[in-house]
């Protein structure tokens, strides 16, 4: 049964005075036997109405200790407390739900880019800028040159399971760490990966950890075959186009000359090949 905030503070608070006015009483009537049972009765009731005054205290440290630690399961209890306690363990369990469907949307964004990036063709390359000052207000420093994301792509392109840091490139590609490590955002670099050209492009993007650097890794033979392809397909349409020009006056006109031909039989017969012929146009 609820109760309101009011009434149960002043309850706790004539309880205590009772108990001071019992003792009170029992030292003037000089009273020892009282004396010991009623200090602790004033004590328990003086206990018990610091911790109902402190009630909202602690479920306020614990929704924000939830809030820090991103923990929004904390469910608070809503029955047997004073109504005004009850709105407020409502509202922090309206707040610990709306975090949680915000926790899952994201982490439904995060596994569709993940599987976005591990299907494309191009390696995908996102680490920490190793001269970039990092931010003053994140809790954990970012390392730099840390690997923040590489797709599959990118692992069978470098044949490595796994990359912590761009710095173990050092020893298996010096050629791309250096080029890694002079990469500018906005520009394009060209090295080669197991006697294979690839192009390197990069851009910046920042966040509370620091500046990053996305790199894509674009293999230059792919992308010449991909261009021939495309430049192929728009050469066949320019000529097919180009063809049907030319060809459209030639068959407009042996239409007509057809039809005249047939309308004027008065002129005397043709011979059959050039009926043929002027049909065949």
């Amino acid at each position: 049964m609820r109760h309101s905030y009011p009434v149960a503070l002043l309850g706790r608070t004539g309880l205590l005075l009772l108990a001071l006015v019992g003792v009170a009483a029992a030292l003037v009537a000089r009273q020892p036997i009282y004396w010991v049972p009623g200090l602790l009765l004033t004590a328990g009731l003086l206990t018990e109405l610091i911790h109902y005054l402190n009630r909202s205290n602690r479920d306020l440290t614990d929704f924000l200790a939830g809030l820090r630690y991103e923990d929004y399961a904390l469910t608070f209890g809503t029955q047997r407390v004073p109504a005004s306690a009850g709105q407020l363990r409502q509202a922090f369990n309206q707040i610990n739900r709306s975090f949680q469907q915000l926790s899952r949307q994201k982490e439904a964004q995060h596994l569709y880019l993940q599987n976005v990036l591990a299907l494309v063709n191009t390696g995908i390359l996102a680490f920490y800028d190793p001269h970039a000052a990092p931010a003053p207000a994140a809790d954990l420093p970012a390392i730099p040159g840390e690997v923040r994301w590489l797709n599959e792509s990118l692992k069978q392109l470098l044949g490595v399971p796994y990359l912590r840091n761009i710095q173990a490139l050092a020893r298996r590609e010096a050629a791309l760490y250096e080029t890694l490590l002079a990469l500018k955002p906005g520009e394009n670099r060209l090295v080669r990966l197991h006697q294979q050209p690839v192009l390197l492009s990069a851009t910046a993007f920042s966040d509370e950890h620091g500046r990053s650097l996305l790199v894509a890794f674009q293999p230059v033979r792919e992308a010449l075959e991909e261009t021939e392809a495309q430049a192929y397909q728009k050469l066949l349409r320019v000529l097919t186009h180009e063809i049907m020009n030319s060809v459209a006056p030639i068959a407009s006109l042996a239409d007509t000359l057809h039809q005249q031909l047939a309308a004027a039989p008065a002129a005397g017969p043709l011979p059959a090949d050039i009926s043929r012929s002027v049909a065949v146009i």
